[in-house]
């Protein structure tokens, strides 16, 4: 069965094939045709993109600049512990003006995304761009883990990924953040390397312009 799905998909006779089956999932990346089969949840997010307005609003979502945002904050001890050097990055962030995404929880910062635009040969992403989306820091803070907070500034960059029509967005990831690792998949993002220091790198390829007729979906 799996195989007959699969021949339809690399044949073009349908566009996407949508399952929870992992292991089937699993092989058609063997196959070359991972891209093109989508879990549940990436479908929703594909048909929502798609069809639904531009604006992205989510709740508790801030954009903000990274000079505005305090580095003595909690959230950013563990950041430290994982990357030496970490606040001569953030305070280059500052000096660039860098764009962050702020999960505010009352007057609490629960989590953060810096982002940047770079060009495939900034990124040596595996996927060409030209246009790539790198998250340099997602992090979301121990207490608030459990509460889908992940998921929802997860779908802030892939909605704004989608509506500014980027080719790819990736970031780096070491092995010990398996949730981490785990939601992004979950998202369709796929490991494509390992680098020196063991951190993998996963990328998320983005579908751009309408969805196919439904004849062929």
């Amino acid at each position: 069965s799996d195989v007959r799905l699969l021949l339809a998909l690399g044949s073009s006779a349908v566009d996407f094939l949508v399952t929870e089956d992992i292991k089937l999932r699993k092989r058609a990346e063997r196959s070359h045709l991972g891209e093109s089969v989508l879990s549940v949840l990436n479908m929703l997010d594909l048909l929502k993109l798609s069809f639904e307005g531009n604006e992205v609003s989510l709740p508790y979502v801030l954009d903000k600049k990274a000079y505005q945002i305090d580095k003595r904050d909690p959230l950013f001890e563990s950041l430290r512990n994982d990357y030496s050097g970490f606040d001569r990055w953030f305070d280059k962030c500052c000096n660039e003006h860098r764009d962050c995404w702020v999960l505010e929880i009352g007057n609490e910062m629960a989590g953060l995304i810096v982002r940047n635009d770079e060009t495939h040969d900034e990124a040596n992403t595996i996927h060409p761009g030209p246009k790539i989306l790198k998250i340099c820091t997602f992090k979301i803070q121990d207490k608030y883990r459990g509460e889908n907070f992940g998921e929802l500034i997860l779908k802030q960059v892939l909605w704004f990924a989608q509506k500014n029509k980027y080719d790819l967005a990736y970031l780096t990831v070491f092995p010990k953040h398996e949730g981490l690792i785990d939601l992004l998949e979950q998202y369709g993002f796929q490991r494509t390397k390992v680098l020196n220091d063991a951190e993998i790198v996963l990328e998320k390829i983005f579908i751009k312009g309408d969805l196919p007729d439904s004849d062929g979906a």
